[in-house]
C-alpha cells in the first residue's frame, strides 16, 4: 500500500536536532504524505519548512492545505494569509492566490 509506504518513510526519516533532514527531502516527504492523506504528518513537515524558510510561499500553502484538511481552521487561515502576504511576486499561480483568498473568506467565518 502506498500510504503505508509513505508512513514508513516518515518513521524512518524523522529528523532530529542533531540530524535535520535537508529541505529537499523534507519537502518531498511532506508532499508525498499530503498526497496520501497523512495530513497530520505532512502538516508537521510543512511547519518545519516554514520555520526554516519563512518567506517561501509554497511551504505555507502546503501547511494551509494540510491544516484545512485536519479542520484546524485558525492555523489554516493563518497559513493561507501568509501565502497571500508573502507571495508578492506571484511565484505561485493566480489560481492558487484565488483559492487561498477563497479559503480565507470561508475560514474567516469559522475562526471569528
Amino acid at each position: 500500500c502506498i500510504s503505508s509506504a509513505a508512513s514508513d518513510v516518515y518513521k524512518r526519516q524523522v529528523s532530529s536536532p542533531r540530524n535535520p533532514l535537508s529541505v529537499e527531502l523534507l519537502s518531498f516527504r511532506a508532499n508525498l504524505l499530503q498526497q496520501y492523506g497523512e495530513f497530520d504528518k505532512s502538516l508537521n513537515d510543512y511547519l518545519v519548512l516554514t520555520k526554516r524558510r519563512p518567506l517561501e510561499p509554497k511551504w505555507w500553502l502546503g501547511a494551509a492545505i494540510s491544516a484545512d484538511s485536519l479542520h484546524q481552521s485558525a492555523l489554516a487561515f493563518h497559513a493561507f494569509s501568509q501565502v497571500v502576504k508573502i507571495d508578492t511576486q506571484q511565484t505561485l499561480s493566480p489560481n492558487v492566490h484565488h483559492y487561498a483568498q477563497e479559503r480565507m473568506a470561508r475560514l474567516r467565518e469559522v475562526v471569528k
